[in-house]
């Protein structure tokens, strides 16, 4: 009758808590009503998920909203100094193998050993675990996808058909969109890499949207670099940079927002986009938006749409994702920084605080003290009003929230200086040797100026100052050696005479050595790689077996349709 009401049960089998749309059709039927057809009342609802984290598909995954979590990351941009260019404000980089034509729609090819070897790291056992599998190599795309093989199944790592349903097989989607890298902006943009300890970054500088907009923004994936396939799947992060130095353009964020705020199938400037991961040809999501509506629709037709947010809409600040197989580790790709000061005698009786240190941070839990991270670093000066000290804030790439910690520092011609144990308890972290000897483990220094100061001398770097130190010191000194960098000039005046004979002569009489924590073991010598890295002249370019012509009927202008008689 009209204005009747019905409560309808769903059957057990459907869960509205799987997220994504659903259609309802609702039969109908009047009494004596010879007309069936138009008996039918549709209608539609979505279900949308928990918006800061989640887990699918051996993934858990939260952003650094996700506060009430039992982890989740803190936004933070790794250091991308020294990282090897792919593609450089639109140009493809000599050395660089890349699959595709031109830089709109490519990938490129990377081994994992040979960039191991490029940065100087450790290559024994190194992978990359994703899905279960490791990996030797990765696949870079210019449209936001990363391969992790080039079994990459019926859609190409460089597709821009951004599809709901069928993607690459085994690949990261840390922002899979129609981007053309060979575009700048704001005047630049970049595509490129770096190793840094356990860690592959992997940078998008301004990756530019095909159309209809000029439009850019920034992210940054970070994988973790596994030792053997016991591990764990590995963790990857992805992070977001917001509208500050044009990073990403405010227009990029104000065209997401609007889309954020529909539903598919509706038309959006923004265009088609899905963050996320895959296995065998369809995309996990973390958010997404797909419509068929959209340009260059996949086929068949898809519609997706995961209200999970890219952007802190409260601010307009991106957001850091990290993905990874066990709940309590989202944040293993943190930014740490160490705030580090310290003082050195022989520079400090001259009045210097800069030179080069090593600063080495171990795992505090207990001997050996493995070491986690190695940084040579060069101080730069500060003062506290009373004395000058060496001072320099380091990212510490694998510090993690409340973790214990222990330094170790090593100076070309002082006695190796470690800290006492100390958490790791926020995104920056200070230690201050020279506020007193107790904060020199075993008090194993001394105050000049009133700075807690390491003990210098040790010439031959055995970690004692003792009459061996004292005599290759006297002989350069009876040798009149002077220069700007001498191993043996511990106060650097530029001349090696009785004040550091004095200074090394005092510390072996009171039988100066290092004090370090039992157990702890001293760090392997590093041995030079011998590898060549040397460019090839050429630019390597392959087919795309799957290259589609692509054609914006958004850009078309001035189309006519001409009848023929």
């Amino acid at each position: 009758m009209s204005g009747e009401e019905k409560t309808l049960t769903f059957p057990s089998s459907f869960s509205p808590s799987t997220v994504g749309f659903y259609s309802v059709t609702i039969y109908t039927r009047l009494p004596g009503d010879q007309v069936a057809f138009n008996d039918t009342l549709k209608s539609s609802f979505s279900v949308n998920p928990e918006p800061n984290y989640g887990n699918d598909s051996g993934y858990f995954f939260a952003n650094n909203l996700a506060t009430n979590q039992p982890s989740y990351p803190r936004w933070g941009w790794k250091d991308t100094s020294g990282s090897r260019n792919l593609i450089l404000n639109g140009v493809q980089q000599p050395g660089t193998i890349r699959v595709g034509s031109s830089n709109d729609d490519a990938y490129f090819v990377l081994n994992v050993k040979q960039m191991l070897l490029e940065f100087n790291q450790d290559t024994t056992d190194k992978v990359l675990k994703f899905n279960g599998v490791c990996y030797d190599s990765i696949f870079p795309g210019t449209n936001g996808i990363i391969g992790l093989t080039q079994q990459f199944g019926a859609i190409s790592i460089n597709s821009f058909n951004i599809d709901g349903a069928r993607v690459a097989n085994n690949a990261l989607l840390p922002f899979w969109k129609d981007f053309n890298m060979a575009n700048l902006g704001n005047g630049t943009s970049r595509l490129s890499y770096k190793v840094k300890f356990n860690q592959l970054i992997i940078t998008y500088d301004r990756a530019v949207a095909f159309a209809p907009t000029t439009d850019w923004v920034s992210f940054q994936v970070v994988i973790e670099i596994a030792k053997g396939c016991v591990q764990n799947n590995s963790n990857w992060r992805v992070t977001v940079a917001d509208t500050l130095n044009q990073k990403t353009s405010s227009s990029f964020y104000a065209n997401y927002l609007a889309q954020y705020n529909t539903t598919p199938p509706n038309v959006t400037t923004f265009r088609n986009y899905v963050v996320g991961w895959s296995r065998l040809g369809s995309p996990i999501a973390y958010n997404g938006y797909v419509s068929s509506t959209n340009p260059f629709p996949a086929t068949p037709a898809t519609n997706l749409g995961v209200k999970r947010p890219m952007f802190d809409f409260s601010n307009g600040k991106g957001l850091a994702i990290e993905f990874g197989a066990k709940q309590l580790e989202l944040n293993m790709h943190d930014v740490v920084y160490l705030d580090l000061s310290l003082s050195l005698e022989g520079l400090q009786l001259n009045g210097r605080v800069r030179d080069t240190v090593e600063v080495i941070i171990r795992d505090g839990n207990s001997p050996p003290y493995k070491i986690m991270q190695r940084s040579k670093v060069y101080l730069d000066s500060a003062h506290n009003g009373s004395f000058a000290y060496g001072r320099k804030v380091i990212e510490a790439t694998v510090i993690k929230d409340q973790y214990p910690l222990l330094l170790e520092i090593r100076h070309r011609n002082s006695i190796s200086s470690w800290s006492n144990i100390f958490i790791a308890n926020s995104v920056a972290i200070a230690y201050n040797f020279t506020t007193g000897l107790p904060q020199i483990y075993g008090s194993n220094g001394t105050t000049v100026n009133g700075a807690a100061s390491f003990y210098s001398g040790d010439v031959n770097g055995d970690q004692v100052v003792d009459l061996a130190d004292v005599a290759i010191i006297d002989n350069d000194a009876f040798n009149f050696a002077f220069g700007d960098y001498l191993v043996t000039d511990l106060n650097w005046d530029g001349v090696v005479d009785l004040v550091d004979a004095a200074i090394a002569d005092n510390n072996a009489f009171n039988f100066v050595g290092e004090v370090k924590y039992p157990g702890a073991v001293r760090p392997f010598t590093e041995e030079p790689v011998n590898y060549n890295f040397k460019a090839p002249t050429e630019i390597i370019s392959l087919p795309d077996a799957y290259a589609v012509p692509k054609i914006d009927i958004n850009a078309i202008q001035n189309s006519e349709i001409k009848k023929e008689d």
